[in-house]
């Protein structure tokens, strides 16, 4: 009997500090600290949690991110890095060192009715005049067919793509072919022609513009340039906003107007065509200034937020 009047104590007990054991519990939780009451001074916030556990998601078929500094490389990140694709106009890169290789920057250059033709944009007409310098700006900030063209034709397109496909040979870029200057899709007997690389090649590509060609991610890192359309008013150095015989360049990379990576980056070439998709080349300094970041994409459904996402969660 005493043993019977005990066991029901002890339940009774046993219920009460189970009920202001559950009591405690419920009001942690509504007071937003149930992680601190159960982990200690060691907890996560809620958001937190919530952070860690978010999705990364990237709507682009390659890409790669790598790290440089003067002692060490080292790859951030990876997606299909060795996968063949379309680069568009990523191709420019190539072709401005062909230009600077073998023309003279100062050089004057007609521009005819067929070359007009390459670019929807009509930031060269025909029958206006351009130093090659010049040329070669407007077709590495505006990407501008017309301008890439009309540089080519001094040479002769075929023995220019020919220096390309042997500069990249050079350079080490084994999985890379150029058919063309410029980076568009060009039908040849019924079938597109496309210019291809990988994304490990391109980076290599970085590399070696940065060592040999710095100019070229000079030109490219400007937002815009002011081109007088004729060579005497760019000697004089007379072109202005005002002026009918001077337009405004802009650049295609809307990461150099970012708030978020903007001021730190160092150059890049976009790129877009039906079949190659969206690409995007960006080399840029890293959060804290002492390493340099090489980004690539390739056929991305949108080049800049999933560039911007890469640099975001794996570069800084």
């Amino acid at each position: 009997m005493k043993f019977r009047k005990f066991l029901d104590n002890f339940v009774l007990v046993f219920a009460l500090i189970s009920f202001f054991g559950f009591f405690l519990i419920f009001t942690q939780i509504f007071s937003g600290n149930l992680e601190k009451f159960v982990l200690g001074k060691n907890a996560y916030s809620v958001s937190n949690i919530s952070t860690s556990l978010e999705i990364f998601t990237i709507n682009t078929e390659s890409a790669y991110l790598q790290e440089l500094n003067d002692s060490n490389e080292k790859v951030l990140f990876t997606k299909n890095e060795n996968k063949v694709l379309p680069i568009a106009s990523l191709t420019k890169l190539v072709s401005a060192m062909i230009v600077i290789d073998n023309i003279k920057l100062d050089e004057k250059i007609i521009i005819t009715k067929d070359i007009e033709d390459w670019q929807e944009i009509k930031t060269i007409k025909s029958g206006e005049v351009f130093t090659a310098g010049n040329l070669l700006k407007t077709s590495l900030i505006e990407s501008n067919n017309s301008a890439i063209i009309a540089l080519s034709d001094i040479i002769g397109q075929e023995k220019f793509v020919e220096l390309m496909n042997i500069k990249a040979k050079e350079i080490g870029l084994a999985e890379t072919r150029f058919f063309n200057e410029t980076g568009l899709d060009l039908k040849v007997n019924d079938i597109y022609e496309s210019n291809y690389s990988t994304a490990k090649d391109l980076a290599r590509l970085v590399k070696y513009i940065l060592q040999n060609y710095p100019e070229i991610f000079e030109i490219t890192k400007e937002k815009d340039i002011l081109l007088p359309v004729s060579p005497k008013l760019a000697s004089e150095g007379g072109c202005d906003v005002n002026n009918e015989n001077c337009r405004v360049v802009k650049n295609t990379n809307k990461l150099l107007i970012s708030d978020n990576l903007g001021n730190r980056i160092l150059g890049g070439k976009t790129g877009e065509t039906k079949i190659a998709g969206g690409c995007l080349l960006l080399v840029l300094n890293s959060k804290n200034n002492e390493d340099i970041l090489i980004s690539v994409v390739l056929n991305s459904q949108n080049r800049f937020i999933d560039t911007e996402k890469i640099i975001n969660k794996y570069g800084d």
